[in-house]
């Protein structure tokens, strides 16, 4: 066993029953300019076989979190496959992407690793990793929600990356006791937030209808995107260009602007943390945010709290639509025929029905696994039951090297769209200015990478 990983329990789970599935003995893909070739035999081999994992999960002291419970399904996998040694090494989240780059440079990259899908697409354009359709089949992909799998898509239609061990994005939170039923459309929304909202004799807010990131251009567009898809507008166009200074991406920049000026429900300029606070204290009626501090929120005994969908458009009909997130596991490139049919074991075992079960019993993510969505560890948790509800409504967070240049030039001129207090709005024309420096710096760094 490799270091960095030790074991919360002994409790084993049954492993998934699987069959080898049968594939050809040689798959040419071509993504843009880069080729992969992979060969694979028909029948997987059982001889001992060592492989390389690297995960990404937070370090833990107790088996209720994503570290403990990728230990126990480790330990399953390893009482399944006994001719497969697992070294696994811990690389932290933030960095893992950059070191596995620098590893497949000098050819020594594990067999495997865990990332955000939204990599997926720049490490392809490198020719990291090695495309899995060659191990498995339409069947065996339609246990993950559909969404699930877009996320590891790049390329050809239907060309897998890797698979996802759950699902993440955006969704809302309320406070019972402010908000009892919370709203369907962003009208009713900003009526409830007006309702809730007090401010000091100085005008201050101090508790707000709605908060969520908003500093640094809307949390570096992230909390963004779910309104320019409700105002009608998108990040990139049908083929592939950014289309961040649209008519509609200018009208859902004026209406979160909107919430300082002139609704006057959020505080100007309002942080992750200070949404995160304004909320836990219940000092916020509604917050936008994800699951991953959903046991924060829990750890407040006197907050009722309930997450549900984002409300719809009131101007367009739209749902507000997240971007649907995954982390999951993905093969190298360039190692053993014996390694990969190994590796592919693995990933399947690590992402199937019972190893998602216990991610989501042992640290409440929302599973990718179609089954397991209406297996009773999820429909009996309310939580879960609203991102699912909100998952639907979302889309496939786009995972294309460009998408990576987008997030890198956004946030600065995204930024200065933003009012810095509730008596200084931003027009429209401002607005637009923004916006088309954010689009001129996007195309000028994307034509540098293509």
């Amino acid at each position: 066993m490799g270091a960095g990983v030790y074991y919360y329990t002994t409790t084993t789970i049954s492993p998934a029953t699987t069959t080898a599935t049968s594939v050809g003995s040689t798959t040419v893909t071509s993504v843009g300019s880069t080729t992969v070739t992979s060969v694979v035999t028909k029948t997987p081999t059982q001889a001992p076989v060592t492989i390389t994992v690297w995960e990404t999960y937070a370090p833990a002291t107790t088996p209720q979190s994503e570290f403990g419970a990728f230990n126990k399904s480790l330990s399953a996998f390893e009482a399944a496959y006994p001719y497969i040694t697992v070294n696994v090494e811990t690389q932290p989240f933030g960095s893992a992407v950059s070191a596995f780059t620098t590893a497949s440079l000098a050819n020594s990259a594990p067999d495997v690793m865990r990332l955000a899908n939204d990599q997926i697409g720049a490490m392809v354009a490198e020719g990291f990793l090695t495309p899995i359709n060659q191990f498995g089949n339409s069947t065996f992909f339609s246990t993950y929600t559909p969404n699930s799998m877009k996320d590891f898509q790049y390329g050809p239609a239907g060309q897998y990356w890797g698979l996802p061990e759950n699902i993440n994005g955006l969704a809302l939170y309320y406070n019972k006791a402010l908000v009892p039923t919370p709203p369907t459309t962003t009208n009713q929304l900003i009526s409830m937030a007006q309702s809730i909202t007090k401010t000091d004799s100085t005008g201050k807010i101090t508790t707000a209808g709605l908060v969520f990131n908003a500093a640094g251009g809307f949390g570096g567009a992230y909390w963004w995107w779910p309104f320019l898809d409700g105002f009608g507008g998108s990040v990139f166009n049908a083929t592939g260009y950014p289309t961040l200074n649209s008519s509609a991406a200018v009208q859902s920049v004026e209406w979160l602007n909107n919430l300082t000026t002139s609704s006057k429900v959020m505080p100007p300029g309002v942080d992750y943390g200070t949404a995160d606070t304004l909320f836990i204290s219940g000092h916020a009626g509604m917050m936008i945010n994800g699951p991953w501090d959903l046991s924060t929120y829990l750890g407040n005994t006197s907050l009722n709290i309930g997450v549900t969908s984002l409300p719809t458009v009131s101007s367009t009909g739209k749902p507000l639509a997240p971007f649907l997130g995954a982390q999951g596991w993905v093969i190298a490139s360039g190692k053993p025929l014996a390694e990969q049919l190994a590796a592919w074991d693995f990933i399947s075992f690590v992402t199937n029905f019972n190893s998602q079960k216990n991610l989501v019993t042992m640290a409440g993510d929302l599973p990718s696994n179609v089954a397991l969505g209406s297996d009773p560890s999820v429909t009996s948790n309310p939580y879960a039951v609203g991102f699912l509800a909100q998952a639907a409504l979302s889309v496939p967070a786009v995972n294309t090297p460009q998408m990576s240049v987008v997030y890198a030039d956004i946030g600065g001129p995204l930024g200065t769209a933003q009012p810095t207090s509730a008596t200084t709005p931003i027009t429209p024309a401002q607005i637009q200015t923004a916006l088309n420096n954010a689009e001129a710096a996007c195309l000028r760094d994307i034509g540098a990478i293509a």
